[in-house]
């Protein structure tokens, strides 16, 4: 990972979100490969990853953790590439803690990307997680 921005606390992985002690959860389950990205307000957190080599697709799921319980208001997740075009964008405003959508998308000619969540409004209670996000490798014959 590298090129990390986050509005508050820090950037959390391996199933952490990176403050108060919380874990990455979603409906009860934990996520240990999860990670965590708390934009700021009216602003967007963002991490860059470089894509494989043999990867097809990155995949994952987008929501806010449990810990959002009281929440108001919404986030939106995108997908970039190293050109700052747009891959992916979540098709709903994810508003709940119980929100939660799919990401599948071709990676092949990408060498970087960039996850985005995006705040537009004031930041308070933006959990915004990436469940279980990776790159699918084709192996090699």
């Amino acid at each position: 990972e590298q090129a990390v921005s986050v509005g508050w606390g820090t950037f959390g992985k391996n199933g952490s979100m990176g403050y108060q002690g919380l874990e990455i959860m979603f409906d009860g389950k934990r996520y240990p490969k999860g990670i965590s990205m708390h934009p700021p307000a009216r602003g967007s957190a963002t991490v860059e990853y470089d894509v494989p080599r043999n990867a097809e697709r990155f995949m994952g799921k987008v929501s806010l953790n449990h810990s959002a319980v009281g929440f108001a208001g919404v986030v939106h997740f995108r997908v970039l590439d190293e050109k700052g075009r747009l891959l992916w964008r979540s098709k709903t405003s994810i508003k709940h803690p119980g929100d939660m959508e799919d990401v599948d998308i071709s990676v092949l000619g990408v060498r970087r990307v960039t996850l985005t969540v995006d705040c537009p409004g004031e930041n308070g209670l933006r959990h915004a997680i990436w469940l279980d996000p990776r790159f699918v490798i084709t192996p090699k014959e």
